[in-house]
């Protein structure tokens, strides 16, 4: 009789467990956030490559209605006010922090740009377009505080890999095309006159097209879709449509620098968007990587690996293009 209950009882919790997991992303995202992280360690390597005159900023709050809205600002000793790159991590809209990205946003700062590196409140802890929101928030904090922040307000470049690249994309065109903001639910905006490029990592720029993938992938990406949609069936409503940025991009998107590995199964988006920009007479810098580089998602951090520092000279360069920064002798030069 005994063992019958405790039969029972393991049946019942298996069955509950089936149910929570088909009724809400939650244990998905759980599985997520437990098992984060590919293995690799782009902080050891890119640590060394920091130059000496780094000043930090750290953990400040640009939104006080979330715990999760703070900043870093790096930036290093020279001719002042400077112009800011502003980055989004990555994590599949579920996951990440801006902590990792430090050592490679210090590197870039190292050229005579300042940096800033914001965290923002995951899904589903928050829907979309809290994110997008939350970026825009996070923009307006460096304008108003340009002038104690050192930040030429006019020339800012917005940057952001995987998940935070499409945050970036969507709110930059959400800013440019208003009746694609009010079909994506975006309601508050950029000013598109103090930004002067984009930096998109390995970002999902098409999601309605990557859910035609098979395999682990897709369970990835409906597991994350869900949770910033806060839909099981987000693929039937119509701000869906609105996620993909490609058919949406105009002439009037600001210049963009594309990054992506060939063994990253969303290159082929990263690729889609530039040709996209191309073909209405967009400003595109798409760094391609011969097809025998061993380079996945999101390579750019890890500065031990070659095709990372070739990235990042071409990211310098794109910067430098862009903006009227005075030169600095960064760590890029040296290589």
């Amino acid at each position: 009789m005994r063992r019958g209950w405790v039969l029972g009882g393991l049946a019942a919790a298996v069955a509950t467990a089936a149910v929570a997991y088909e009724a809400s992303p939650w244990p998905r995202v759980w599985l997520l956030r437990f098992f984060a992280g590919d293995g690799s360690d782009p902080v050891s390597a890119t640590a060394p490559h920091i130059q000496p005159g780094l000043e930090q900023r750290l953990d400040l709050r640009y939104d006080g209605s979330r715990p999760e809205c703070l900043l870093d600002v790096y930036q290093h000793e020279g001719t002042r006010p400077l112009p800011a790159l502003i980055w989004v991590h990555g994590g599949g809209f579920v996951t990440g922090a801006k902590e990792p990205l430090r050592p490679y946003l210090s590197v870039v700062a190292s050229h005579g740009f300042t940096t800033v590196n914001l965290d923002y409140t995951p899904a589903p802890e928050a829907l979309h377009p809290d994110q997008v929101h939350q970026l825009g928030r996070a923009v307006q904090y460096v304008v108003d505080h340009a002038a104690e922040l050192d930040i030429d307000p006019d020339q800012l470049v917005l940057g952001g890999d995987s998940a935070g690249a499409h945050i970036v994309a969507q709110a930059v065109l959400a800013s440019l095309d208003r009746e694609y903001a009010a079909g994506a639910g975006i309601t508050e905006f950029l000013d598109p006159a103090r930004i002067v490029g984009v930096a998109l990592a390995s970002g999902p720029f098409d999601p309605a097209a990557a859910m035609a993938v098979r395999g682990p992938f897709r369970w990835y990406l409906r597991t994350v879709l869900w949770a910033y949609s806060g839909s099981r069936s987000f693929a039937k409503d119509p701000e869906f449509a609105y996620s993909s940025i490609t058919p949406h991009v105009h002439a009037d998107f600001p210049p963009a620098f594309l990054t992506s590995g060939p063994r990253d199964p969303l290159a082929v988006q990263s690729h889609a968007l530039a040709a996209r920009l191309r073909e209405v007479g967009g400003d595109v810098d798409e760094v391609v990587l011969e097809e025998t580089s061993r380079s996945g998602h999101v390579f750019d951090f890890d500065l031990g690996s070659s095709d990372a520092r070739l990235a990042l000279g071409r990211l310098v360069a794109f910067l430098r293009r862009v903006t009227t920064t005075p030169h600095r002798h960064g760590a890029s030069d040296a290589w």
